[in-house]
């Protein structure tokens, strides 16, 4: 999703619906958020924009957050005007990139995934850099990635 007009900042939001079906309640035991980096992109052909020897880097580092969100939406109607609201509630760092290409992360999102079965609202995930400014890009395959592998995974062990 694109912010409207002259400057893009882009956000992605994400849901894992298996995480409907952990009763509220049930204690988390450890919750990893695995992030895929891509080899190239329509959407940002620079790739990232932090990295050794990048054009960008004086634009500044490239960090980024896994927030929960906390409003309702949908992924077919959502746009940077309609956007769901999100918490800094145990939002998740994710470390600026080391490379242009195929940077990819995996995050202990226990705290974020606590949170969020506890909450009873499975509203998912969003993804957005620390600091949205002109010429900053983090780019990790989405949801809807053509390759199945490369897509967002979370992987969780709980205790009911």
């Amino acid at each position: 999703m694109d912010l409207p007009g002259r400057t893009r900042h882009g956000r992605q939001f994400f849901r894992f619906n298996g995480l409907s079906s952990i009763p509220t309640g049930t204690t988390i035991i450890s919750a990893t958020l695995t992030l895929n980096g891509v080899t190239s992109s329509v959407a940002a052909p620079q790739g990232n924009s932090y990295y050794p020897g990048s054009p960008y880097n004086s634009s500044g580092t490239n960090p980024a957050w896994v927030k929960r969100v906390t409003g309702p939406w949908s992924a077919s109607t959502v746009t940077w005007n309609t956007q769901p609201t999100t918490t800094t509630t145990n939002a998740v760092a994710v470390p600026a990139s080391t490379s242009q290409w195929n940077y990819g992360v995996t995050l202990n999102v226990t705290a974020l995934v606590q949170d969020l079965i506890n909450s009873g609202q499975n509203n998912g995930f969003s993804l957005q850099l620390q600091t949205e400014a002109y010429y900053r890009c983090l780019i990790f395959a989405g949801p809807r990635h053509a390759d199945v592998s490369k897509r967002p995974k979370l992987v969780v062990t709980y205790e009911i």
